[in-house]
């Protein structure tokens, strides 16, 4: 689990600053929100996209294993470099707890538009479940409810507030929100994940104020209005008059002369490059964790099948033997032994095999199935075992 979440954070933190550098003064405000959630659940999900065995199939993992050498020394200093079980006991705990604490101040955001649901008197209008709130807050969508607070305002103000809300609910806005805040219960120790927040949740607020701005309401009429609703109570949840949007930002792209090109969509479409480099470096790192995992297996077994269920090497008194044993019967197959001398090869015997000595040997790879037949013919249907001595051998 530790290796998804650092990953994917990792992933988060990519994606984040390329989207940051492309689309930082983008006026395509809906492009913007769709990209940082296409990013988003890029990251969540890339993966579980099963690439390790993908990447190279002839050569790795079915087709060559590195033998295990015992007293190998750089593989014992690789194996000393892993984290140790009570250590990753311990960041998972914090994590946890990390996680709970943001959990409960979720809920206690939900259980609280709760309570105001259910306390307050409900009518049908404007296309909402009106739910009026008997405290000064700012009017907000979540899903199809409207919650409003006692605060009156003139009919045109209203007008105004229910344009905008109306856009927040047609646009699916609660659906990121609560996407949002599943994604900072998970990450929550990763500071791009609440950057993510407050962009989507700005972009929520500029395409909303546009819509506003379109229906021909009156620029500081209406900038007004925002000044007199953030006096209200504001929630972590539901997209609201009253989020944490900078509101000086929000007033600023108001006035701003917007110029919208294709550049925009030709930026989006870089992505998509990007995105691949990810999954195939993702891929190449499954495909190496699956090679660390096999040989911390290894260690402590102190022996590798390396052919399935036939071959087995074993380190004994010094020198490297091989000894085959059968599963389903008693019949002993053998593998072919090659003997790899820069690029040429050559067949050696099971005997010159054992005679070798451990410190003699400068790499040992097996193939095995289709991969050993295809390159060696049927001389290799049982496993084909290529050894490299050290040069002064």
């Amino acid at each position: 689990m530790e290796a998804y979440l650092i990953r994917s954070s990792i992933c988060l933190v990519i994606l984040y600053s390329i989207y940051r550098i492309f689309f930082k003064n983008d006026p395509h405000h809906q492009l913007k929100r769709i990209i940082a959630l296409i990013c988003i659940l890029f990251a969540c999900g890339f993966l579980f996209i099963p690439l390790g065995g993908l990447m190279v199939p002839d050569t790795y993992p079915q087709m060559m294993n590195v033998v295990f050498m015992q007293g190998s020394e750089g593989i014992q200093e690789g194996l000393s470099k892993i984290i140790t079980d009570n250590m990753t006991n311990i960041y998972l705990v914090l994590y946890f707890i990390g996680m709970s604490v943001f959990a409960l101040r979720s809920l206690t955001g939900v259980a609280t538009i709760v309570k105001w649901y259910v306390s307050s008197d409900k009518i049908k209008k404007w296309g909402f479940t009106v739910a009026k709130v008997d405290k000064n807050i700012a009017p907000f969508t979540f899903f199809n409810i409207l919650f409003i607070g006692k605060q009156e305002f003139h009919e045109e103000a209203m007008k105004a507030l229910i344009v905008h809300e109306q856009y927040h609910k047609h646009q699916y806005h609660s659906i990121d929100t609560v996407l949002l805040e599943l994604l900072t219960i998970l990450y929550w120790f990763n500071p791009v994940v609440w950057l993510f927040q407050r962009d989507i949740k700005t972009e929520h607020e500029y395409m909303a104020d546009e819509e506003v701005l379109k229906k021909g309401f009156d620029v500081l009429d209406y900038q007004y209005l925002l000044f007199q609703t953030r006096t209200g109570v504001s929630l972590n949840l539901g997209s609201n008059f009253s989020s944490k949007v900078n509101l000086k930002k929000r007033l600023h792209m108001m006035n701003k002369e917007k110029i919208k090109t294709k550049r925009s969509y030709i930026k989006a479409l870089m992505l998509l490059p990007i995105m691949g480099i990810i999954l195939v470096t993702s891929g190449f790192l499954e495909a190496n964790n699956n090679l660390s995992l096999e040989i911390k297996a290894l260690k402590s077994k102190q022996s590798l099948d390396t052919l399935p269920g036939n071959l087995r090497d074993q380190i004994e008194n010094e020198k490297l033997q091989f000894r085959i044993r059968g599963n389903a019967n008693t019949t002993g197959v053998t593998p072919l032994f090659i003997l790899k001398k820069g690029k040429k090869e050559e067949k050696i015997s099971p005997s010159f095999m054992q005679s070798l000595k451990k410190d003699q040997l400068k790499s040992v790879f097996v193939l095995k199935g289709e991969s050993a037949i295809r390159k060696y013919g049927k001389e290799g249907k049982n496993g084909v075992v290529i050894i490299e001595l050290k040069k002064d051998e």
